[in-house]
């Protein structure tokens, strides 16, 4: 079920690195990191079919099958965990929905434990992308020693995968690193709220509507910062068995945000306010864009050291990424 196998001596190193999860926003984010820089990678997704770099070798499986798991993560250094199920359609963003293919509260924990039963058999590192849902409704800066305080399911379902990890760390079965973002945007990002639907509203001069609070600071997260973030963790000497912030740019208002996206789309901006009854549909969703939404990142920065790219910068590779695509 590949797309294509390369011989190891095309890669500049012998490291495999497995991305589960592959074809998803942040996967292929890393997958294009990885590959940039001359690296040997698998990707992992349920069809085998999708858009991977030429020369990604390109798998089709159920990792929630441990005795599969250990078979696409044979061999590997690290493994990418990227694989949730995609939780909110917003292609018609009056009426936002649940996205019913698979429930990300039922399969993700099931997923985790197929992703550190492969890793374990292999030896490998685990470098796992998060969202911050484990911590709940939070009124001020959102930072990594903040209690899991989520009691909705899919927050629920966050806490049990990133127990799971932190545990399998502590017992020596794998070695663990968990890296946060907030909501993506960037080339190939498309259900966000800051997906594409806000930059071909933008490239075209149509009005874009902004959800919940337009005028509070947010904090967004530019997927190829996100990426590197994940392989700055993957690249460190030791895995930490700890969950990390990554870094972004300073926090700005959604009304900020669309503005800059019309401006370097060359359009005078047409932001309207979506109507409060579109957030009861999103029920738990609400609290994350309702009030300030600013993430720390600085522990992070002070291990690592942290170089987010601009905002307009990032909005710009955005809006160049979307015209090539048309």
């Amino acid at each position: 079920m590949c797309r294509k196998t390369l011989k190891i001596e095309n890669f500049v190193s012998s490291s495999l690195y497995v991305i589960v999860g592959v074809t998803g926003p942040l996967g292929a984010a890393i997958a294009r990191a990885l590959h940039k820089r001359g690296d040997r990678v698998r990707g992992v997704n349920r069809s085998g079919h999708g858009k991977v770099p030429s020369g990604v070798e390109l798998v089709a499986a159920d990792v929630k099958d441990a005795s599969i798991a250990r078979q696409v993560c044979a061999g590997a250094t690290v493994v990418f965990h990227c694989a949730s199920a995609p939780y909110t359609d917003w292609s018609n963003p009056a009426a936002p929905k649940p996205i019913r293919w698979t429930d990300e509260a039922d399969h993700l924990p099931t997923i985790t434990k197929g992703v550190i039963a492969g890793a374990g058999s292999a030896g490998a590192r685990i470098v796992y992308g998060d969202n911050f849902y484990m911590y709940g409704p939070v009124d001020g800066p959102i930072t990594e020693d903040l209690p899991w305080a989520a009691t909705d399911r899919k927050g629920l379902a966050r806490i049990s995968a990133v127990q799971d990890l932190l545990n399998a760390h502590v017992k020596g079965n794998v070695g663990v690193d968990i890296g946060c973002a907030s909501d993506f945007f960037g080339p190939e990002v498309l259900n966000s709220t800051v997906g594409d639907r806000v930059f071909d509203a933008a490239l075209q001069g149509e009005p874009v509507e902004i959800f919940g609070a337009p005028d509070v600071l947010h904090t967004y997260s530019f997927i190829d910062d996100v990426a590197a973030g994940m392989i700055t963790l993957a690249d460190s000497p030791t895995a930490h068995g700890q969950v990390w912030h990554l870094p972004n740019d300073e926090p700005v208002t959604p009304r900020h945000f669309m503005k800059v996206a019309y401006e370097v789309a060359g359009n005078p901006h047409a932001i309207q306010i979506a109507d409060d009854r579109v957030w009861q549909k999103l029920g738990y969703q609400a609290h994350l864009h309702d009030r300030e939404y600013i993430v720390g990142h600085g522990k992070f920065a002070t291990m690592f050291g942290a170089k987010p790219t601009a905002l307009r910068d990032a909005i710009r590779i955005t809006i160049d990424w979307l015209r090539a695509r048309k």
